[in-house]
């Protein structure tokens, strides 16, 4: 089809690709550089308990770091439910203020229970 036009025609629409090539191949490299600082931005994952206890009973974290850290966890988990279901999606969970039930008042992190 090129060979219909003449030389300096088809010249000029190879030019024109090029530049479309380039441009795409520039938005592309952008894209996904900002992708990536994006990304590193992102929250990191996020501790589990058990880590938290481990961290605990390392020395890594006081008991005081470890029951705000402990709280925002459980804080994190009601909000996520409640944007899962609705308003009343953490209303099962125990509330912390009532503190630990009866048979679990004084439960080491050392192991499965058992």
């Amino acid at each position: 089809m090129l060979a219909a036009y003449s030389p300096e025609a088809s010249r000029s629409i190879l030019i024109a690709l090029a530049v479309i090539v380039i441009l795409v191949l520039v938005l592309v490299t952008v894209g996904v550089i900002f992708h990536r600082r994006v990304s590193k931005r992102s929250v990191a994952e996020p501790f589990t308990l058990v880590e938290l206890r481990r961290m605990r009973r390392e020395g890594q974290l006081t008991d005081q770091e470890f029951e705000q850290a402990k709280a925002a966890m459980i804080a994190h988990g009601r909000a996520r439910l409640d944007e899962d279901h609705g308003a009343g999606g953490g209303a099962n969970l125990p509330d912390e203020s009532a503190g630990p039930p009866d048979n679990a008042s004084d439960r080491s992190d050392n192991g499965p229970i058992g």
